[in-house]
């Protein structure tokens, strides 16, 4: 269900912060496994949030900079998104010319690249179609259809859902971590209706997911802490 304003509660086996993309397919594929899930979504059900630099000090750049490049709404970028769609080739994950070799390939992630265009809404040949067409060139098709907007696909199945609660104007802030960094034991967040910082507990059985896009994910890993200590998630000192 939507639970707008409310407060979450912790009658959850985990939590997925943001409601983009990525955020809703997986909360939708756990309660498919019936596990209870919330949702926390910094944006609203129809309006994109900006007011976060001035509110709550999130971020280095004005407003209006960070709407530019991420959609703090439900449904994510997937409100502008263009439609078109095409997977990465085998030389994105081990190309030579960088000596840089990813620990997956993609045939690896051809069962989830499949998995995704039924949620994409489409036709399987995006991923699976490869014509040689000469040496060093195949050509692979792309999709040009409407693109899918997830908030307007799932508003229903989400506002009746007995397993996914989406907690809208939640901006998540940190983690919070035992003495050994070994397991999170809090997330905090701001509560945008009461203008406050709120921390919600987090069990040893609970997962929690950052789904807040390429940006959002690093630049909330990376959010400083008010004691100095590195942030939950760059205990290597890298993101």
């Amino acid at each position: 269900m939507l639970l707008g304003s409310s407060d979450p509660g912790t009658s959850y086996d985990g939590v997925v912060i943001g409601a983009g993309p990525a955020g809703l397919s997986l909360a939708l594929e756990y309660a498919a496994g019936a596990r209870r899930v919330l949702v926390l979504e910094s944006g609203d059900e129809g309006a994109p949030r900006s007011e976060l630099a001035n509110a709550i000090g999130y971020g280095h750049f004005s407003d209006h900079y960070w709407n530019r490049h991420s959609i703090r709404e439900l449904g994510g970028t997937s409100k502008v998104w263009s439609g078109w769609v095409t997977t990465p080739r085998e030389i994105d994950f081990d190309n030579p010319a960088t000596g840089w070799t990813w620990p997956i390939r993609r045939t690896d992630l051809l069962p989830y690249y499949e998995r995704a265009t039924r949620v994409l809404d489409r036709d399987r040949s995006i991923v699976l179609h490869e014509t040689p067409v000469w040496p060093g060139f195949v050509y692979r098709p792309y999709s040009r259809q409407p693109p899918i907007r997830f908030a307007e696909k799932y508003l229903d199945t989400l506002k009746a859902s007995t397993t996914v609660d989406v907690a809208a104007g939640c901006t998540a802030l940190g983690l919070d971590a035992n003495g050994a960094r070994s397991a999170v034991t809090a997330l905090r967040y701001w509560h945008h209706a009461s203008g406050t910082i709120k921390t919600l507990s987090i069990a040893p059985t609970q997962f929690v997911v950052l789904a807040m896009g390429g940006v959002g994910t690093p630049q909330f890993l990376l959010q400083p802490r008010a004691d100095g200590a590195a942030p939950v998630g760059t205990e290597s000192g890298h993101v």
